[in-house]
């Protein structure tokens, strides 16, 4: 009969628990695949039971023992199948429990290595940044004071994401009047100082430019603000900070 075992003071590993847990699995598989072929074999006998009654007396009690020895059988195989059904769900359980407690200790070092390098890393990070940040807007001023190209200008210059491009344009020939000083116009007569027509117009091939493209304007994209685009929180209260954010409140009942 297969019994759990108790686990140490320490507990065992992961590793053994899994390994237990894949045994009493494997076993368990391997037991279920057997009761359907006793139920058919029984079933199969008791089928043949008649005939083995009209053989002989012998031929019938065979056929009754073999039936008995099967019902034994799977009596003590839905026993055991139970034991492992248990077992398995014990030895799982144990498992889960086994798991969660090492994620709380994985968890609890993880905190405690976040909690230290708080003051450790990032309280000294902001520091030095805030410093840097102080210098870079100072600088900044006094390059706009005396009308010079900023640190923002030198070292973070803008790119260009397209180019500028001139319209394009194309000759095309057309057809018009010709006026009396050789230039295209949409009337066919002539008129004189009394506004009235005269002789008719003869007709021409000019020449004039359409547009194929619009224009282009170059566009540039711009890095934002170096000291207006950080925000680091302090670290602790009255700790350095560069543009920190507004305070949190959370409001609760007495």
């Amino acid at each position: 009969m297969f019994t759990r075992k108790l686990k140490s003071p320490a507990g065992p590993s992961l590793d053994t628990l899994r390994a237990e847990v894949d045994k009493i699995a494997s076993e368990l598989a391997g037991l279920q695949a057997q009761a359907p072929q006793i139920e058919a074999q029984i079933a199969a006998l008791a089928a043949a039971h008649p005939a083995a009654v009209l053989e002989s007396d012998s031929a019938a009690e065979a056929n009754e023992a073999e039936r008995r020895r099967l019902g034994y059988a799977q009596t003590r195989l839905a026993a055991r199948l139970a034991e492992l059904t248990a077992a398995e769900s014990d030895a799982r359980q144990c498992l889960a429990d086994a798991e969660a407690a090492q994620r709380r200790v994985d968890a609890e070092r993880a905190v405690a290595a976040a909690v230290a390098e708080l003051d450790s890393v990032y309280a000294p990070c902001v520091g030095k940044i805030a410093a840097f940040l102080d210098r870079w807007t100072a600088a900044c001023n006094l390059a706009r004071a005396a009308g010079i190209d900023s640190p923002e200008a030198i070292a973070r210059p803008r790119r260009c994401e397209r180019k500028a491009e001139p319209a394009t344009f194309r000759d095309e020939s057309y057809e018009a009047f010709v006026d009396a000083s050789g230039n295209p116009t949409d009337s066919a007569f002539g008129v004189n100082d009394r506004g009235e027509r005269i002789v008719p117009r003869q007709r021409g091939m000019f020449t004039r430019q359409v547009r194929v493209d619009p224009a282009r304007m170059a566009v540039y994209a711009h890095l934002p603000a170096l000291a207006a685009s950080i925000c680091l929180p302090p670290a602790r209260w009255n700790g350095p900070s560069v543009n920190p954010p507004a305070l949190i409140y959370h409001e609760f009942n007495a």
